[in-house]
């Protein structure tokens, strides 16, 4: 397969398809020249230095990463998922990089190999197959001159949705994006999951990680407490921290919106002693030297603290975590879950010292996408709606 994407790409400049109809065209296609692979692979950054490649396979396999810097003469290694000594074997992989240079970018294939049966001492397998060539380029901490980012938020499977949102997206290139929770809505199956991470996978994440900042949406449906399974967390968790270009990045995990008594959950929830552990955690996170010298410290919530009441989520959030971020000099929250964005400003005087950006969804006449562009210390925010208009701007300096 030399460039299946390339080839439907073209058929949808001269034929006019949809851009979502020419995604399912290049999974067929994809799928009959590949026919072991179920998706193409999906980043996630999981550390300071370190990607994790994640895809699936159609029938059992084993499967691993051939990759290199980008550069000439560059040594190629191979990384397989272990797990206590064993080579992990499955339809669902998670394959890390680690020890990656700051800025630095890598290409990389992937490779997979059927199991077409097994026994305890042996082991037959299939021809080899492997996918195209990719890029990517391992995030900063110090030294990027820009970084840009792009924030999805409740689309709740409405894939027409992104398809016009993300026209406002292509071509910008930029450093990751931060899917900023109820990307996938109420998840009942492997199938449904799947689905979505096949389209942003085909999108962009084969070339531009993904971040995943879990909704209550995805807390909800029969495959909730699968769902981080076929994700590479931070720290194997919904709440983490990691810098870029000098700003700190925390991403904390607001679980359901209601109380955990609530009759819709059954009794199968505790979401209170969970954002408690997390206050702990955040505690400690402000200490870190990461956090005090961070030239921005960035925060994403799914479920925004201001500004409306009434919530036990909402509400629960805001007492434990707003006096944190306004004694530790947090410089913005960005959120979704109201499905009506807007940008709240900072109000001082103990209420809430940094502003909010609430991004709108999941119907194309609400919805939002969220670009940040960090430079010398300083952000710039732009909301873009489906048909590219920008509906919000804030310029955030450095404190």
């Amino acid at each position: 397969m030399h460039s299946i994407l390339g080839m439907v790409v073209y058929l949808k400049r001269i034929l006019g398809l949809s851009s979502v109809f020419v995604f399912l065209l290049a999974g067929n296609l994809h799928a009959e020249w590949l026919s072991l692979f179920r998706t193409l692979p999906y980043l996630q950054i999981t550390g300071q230095d370190s990607m994790t490649v994640c895809f699936f396979t159609a029938n059992p396999a084993v499967a691993w990463v051939e990759w290199k810097e980008d550069k000439p003469d560059a040594e190629a290694k191979t990384s397989y998922q272990v797990l206590y000594g064993l080579r992990q074997t499955g339809t669902s992989f998670k394959i890390p990089l680690d020890n990656l240079k700051p800025g630095q970018s890598y290409r990389y294939r992937v490779y997979a190999k059927e199991i077409k049966d097994s026994g305890t001492y042996r082991i037959a397998f299939g021809d080899t197959q492997q996918s195209d060539e990719y890029t990517f380029t391992a995030i900063d901490p110090q030294a990027a001159k820009e970084t840009n980012v792009v924030i999805f938020n409740d689309l709740h499977d409405n894939f027409s949705t992104f398809e016009k949102l993300w026209q406002q997206v292509d071509n910008r290139n930029p450093d990751f994006i931060l899917m900023n929770g109820d990307i996938i809505n109420d998840p009942s199956s492997e199938d449904q999951i799947i689905r979505a991470l096949e389209l942003y996978a085909k999108t962009f994440a084969h070339r531009i990680p993904m971040l995943y900042v879990r909704g209550n949406h995805e807390t909800r449906g029969t495959a909730a407490r699968q769902f981080p399974s076929y994700l590479a967390l931070p720290d194997d968790r919904f709440y983490f921290a990691f810098t870029a270009n000098r700003v700190r990045f925390i991403a904390l995990d607001g679980g359901e919106d209601k109380p955990d008594d609530n009759q819709e959950y059954s009794g199968l929830v505790d979401f209170d002693t969970y954002r408690a552990a997390q206050e702990s955690w955040f505690k400690e996170e402000m200490k870190t030297d990461a956090f005090v010298t961070a030239s921005l410290r960035v925060a994403f919530c799914h479920i925004p603290f201001f500004p409306n009441d009434g919530w036990h989520g909402n509400y629960d959030l805001r007492t434990r975590f707003n006096p944190l971020f306004n004694a530790g000099k947090v410089d913005i929250l960005f959120s979704g879950h109201t499905h009506e964005y807007g940008i709240y400003p900072a109000q001082n005087q103990g209420k809430h010292d940094y502003p909010i950006v609430v991004g709108g969804g999941p119907r194309t006449e609400i919805a939002t996408v969220t670009f940040l562009k960090i430079k010398d210390g300083n952000m710039e925010v732009r909301q873009l709606n489906t048909e590219g208009k920008t509906v919000g701007t804030l310029n955030v300096k450095s404190k």
